[in-house]
């Protein structure tokens, strides 16, 4: 008896706990479907929202490269439009270029070249008539090209595609001279004798506003004009100068003579464009120019005609000279007055 009853209450006990024990073992079973429930959900979510996040991705890509497909698309079909024009435009020019090169060919008869926009009637200014059997020397060629604002001293080459190429301005002359030779064939002297008048001319063969009968070719004012050879500073050339420096026989020379938008003067007609020449000695000459070519765009170029050539005392012999009429003394002359003699230098 006694066995039994210290049995029952330990059975009792292990009961009692059992009952109180069995709901714990329920929730430890339900807490690892919870946990699983939770992690099902939570991968559920995180799909849902990758698949958003990748559609929405998707869609902002598409959208990316369709708006740069379309801003490419219309940047080069603006860039083939410019491209097109750019083409289309160079391509009128040097059709343009090319017909004015072949339509300005060289005539060979005039020998000028013959421009191919002309507008009127080039308007020159005659030259002066001169007695029958007048003899005129004519000189000042070539023309040389200098370039630009350098004092009219280089010397460059004037190419087919220059506006003075197979054009002459013009040409000077010497009149009113008894003989004339030239030991190089370059250098010419002039022999005076008595009652000779001997003068310097330019013959201008171009209207200045439209040379060869092109308008956008002109002779252009060049208002700060110098030249190198002579000395002479910056100023005004207007629309061409003529320098003239003389050397006497003593060789000494003299200031140079500067006459100031000589060319338009000459086109004008009402100025005096004559140089008289009567001194014996040498004689430099230069005619300076600025062309300015409006084709296109305003190019400007400078050029120059430079000469040389001297006067000299055609008669080798003493000139006896009454002393108070001062006229020449002939053969068999007499003279209450007396005479004096002049040399020839």
């Amino acid at each position: 008896m006694f066995t039994f009853k210290k049995k029952l209450p330990f059975m009792f006990i292990l009961c009692f706990g059992i009952s109180i024990m069995s709901p714990s073992v329920n929730a430890e079973e339900e807490q690892p479907k919870s946990v699983l429930d939770s992690i099902g959900g939570w991968f559920s979510q995180a799909a849902e929202n990758t698949v958003g996040w990748t559609t929405q991705a998707w869609e902002n890509t598409t959208g990316w490269v369709s708006d740069t497909a379309s801003g490419a698309w219309d940047w080069a079909s603006g860039a083939a439009n410019e491209a097109w024009n750019w083409t289309t435009g160079a391509a009128n020019d040097a059709w343009n270029w090319t017909i004015k090169t072949a339509n300005g060919t060289w005539d060979g008869i005039t020998g000028f070249f013959d421009p191919p926009s002309t507008e009127g009637t080039p308007s020159i200014v005659a030259e002066p008539e001169f007695p029958e059997g007048t003899l005129k020397m004519y000189l000042g060629y070539p023309v040389d090209k200098t370039g630009l604002n350098n004092g009219y001293h280089n010397v460059l080459d004037i190419s087919k595609n220059d506006p003075h190429f197979g054009l002459s301005i013009g040409k000077f002359y010497v009149s009113g001279f008894t003989g004339v030779k030239s030991p190089d064939g370059e250098h010419f002297i002039f022999l005076k004798t008595l009652g000779d008048n001997v003068e310097l001319h330019f013959e201008l063969a171009q209207d200045i506003d439209m040379l060869g009968g092109d308008t956008a070719v002109t002779i252009n004012q060049d208002i700060d004009g110098y030249d190198r050879q002579f000395g002479i500073a910056p100023t005004d050339f207007g629309r061409g100068t003529l320098i003239v420096q003389f050397t006497d026989y003593q060789n000494k020379t003299g200031e140079p003579q500067v006459y100031t938008d000589f060319l338009a003067a000459k086109a004008s007609g009402t100025a005096d464009t004559v140089i008289s020449l009567n001194e014996e000695g040498d004689y430099e000459v230069a005619l300076d120019y600025e062309i300015c070519d409006q084709d296109g765009f305003d190019s400007y170029e400078n050029y120059r005609i430079f000469f040389r050539f001297s006067i000299r005392n055609g008669n080798t012999m003493v000139f006896p000279f009454d002393s108070v009429t001062r006229s020449e003394l002939r053969s068999m002359s007499i003279t209450p007055n007396g005479f004096y003699l002049d040399l020839a230098k």
